[in-house]
């Protein structure tokens, strides 16, 4: 993998969603293994990132989950090591008229980071 990968789409709300997986250099690993800041965002509205720790094909660790609300606020922050394969930070932000529901999931499919919202 290696690198920053970097996605664009649209939430369901109709916003523009910016989905980035970032690595984080760790000298000492194996090839797959490291460190992997995950993070969406909705320009202008939201920010959501987490780290995650990859070892041996498994999500060890889920940790230093960051959010912030440029509108609106968040009312749940949660984030999980939900198995040994997927990460999940819950998220419930309230808006003016409604709450949205977001589950910005990491999840490992044949050694690749798949990232779901």
């Amino acid at each position: 993998m290696g690198g920053t990968q970097l996605f664009e789409s649209v939430s369901p709300e109709g916003e523009q969603l910016i989905v980035e997986v970032l690595e984080t250099p760790n000298y000492l690993r194996a090839v797959n293994n490291g460190n992997y800041t995950i993070s969406a965002s909705t320009p202008g509205h939201w920010k959501a990132s987490y780290q995650i720790t990859v070892s041996n094909n498994k999500i060890t660790r889920a940790y230093s989950s960051s959010l912030v609300a440029y509108t609106g606020s968040f009312t749940k922050a949660e984030l999980k090591l939900d198995n040994s394969i997927q990460s999940t930070y819950y998220l419930k932000k309230k808006g003016d008229l409604f709450t949205t529901s977001i589950n910005l999931r990491a999840k490992l499919l044949s050694n690749k980071i798949s990232i779901t919202y």
